[in-house]
């Protein structure tokens, strides 16, 4: 990265031990959710060490089997309390494996004013489905450009050492263009069309989402219909998350 070009703004590092720093991450709290296109089994918790916590200078979201809540399955969905409007957000990740596991990193509208999904947008820095093995999907969704509709904008490669080691996902971000990063690779470019919002909602502050679902998409033609439960518990794991600014 050139450093001249860009200043760092925010960060976390984990480098403590516990729950996440609750100065910068909340937590997203909803139970299943089952649409006609996919499945979600998990719910997520709040300050549970079991779901979410900081070791060893990693932040783990954890995804369990266990009845909690009337609910077979615990994880934790985290979203930065800080928000911003253009810039590169990096984030460095080992991403978990196996049918059902869905890790993501998005970024979300910190304020809807009414406005619902898709329509809000959606910059999807990563996402990873467990039932497609070592193939992960960068995107955006809008009102125009959106997954319901068939429609959304982005890329998914193949990477066949995705489970093994720590990958550097990063999205550089402008009044022109959203660029998604691989390693430093860039993978995907969604160019501003125009100044419909419908088609470009990313003119204004967007929030850091890091989660980790069990769930199951049904519009593949893989047909897959049933969790692997062999193999909870599943770790996601966050080594840093770094904010920048463009230098003027």
């Amino acid at each position: 990265m050139n450093e001249q070009t860009w200043e760092l703004i925010w960060s976390d590092e984990f480098d403590g031990s516990g729950l996440p720093d609750a100065g910068k991450w909340a937590y997203e709290t909803s139970g299943p959710i089952k649409t006609e296109a996919f499945e979600l089994f998990q719910t997520y918790t709040a300050n549970r060490l079991e779901n979410a916590r900081c070791e060893k200078g990693v932040l783990i979201i954890e995804a369990r089997k266990e009845l909690f809540k009337d609910c077979n399955y615990t994880s934790a969905s985290l979203f930065s309390k800080a928000a911003w409007k253009y810039g590169k957000i990096e984030v460095r990740a080992k991403l978990p494996y196996g049918i059902g596991i869905w890790p993501a990193i998005w970024m979300l509208p910190e304020n809807f004013d009414g406005t619902g999904w898709p329509s809000c947008g959606e910059i999807d820095i990563v996402e990873h489905i467990g039932q497609h093995p070592n193939e992960v999907f960068f995107n955006v969704n809008t009102g125009a450009y959106n997954i319901m509709d068939g429609t959304a904008k982005g890329k998914h490669i193949l990477c066949n050492e995705l489970y093994d080691a720590f990958h550097l996902f990063s999205i550089e971000w402008n009044v022109q263009h959203i660029r998604f990063f691989m390693n430093g690779e860039q993978t995907f470019e969604f160019l501003k069309e125009n100044d419909e919002e419908e088609v470009w909602p990313f003119d204004k502050p967007f929030r850091l989402k890091l989660m980790l679902a069990v769930g199951l998409l049904y519009d593949f033609a893989d047909g897959i219909k049933e969790i692997d439960t062999s193999l909870f518990p599943k770790q996601f794991l966050v080594d840093y998350v770094r904010v920048y600014k463009e230098r003027r």
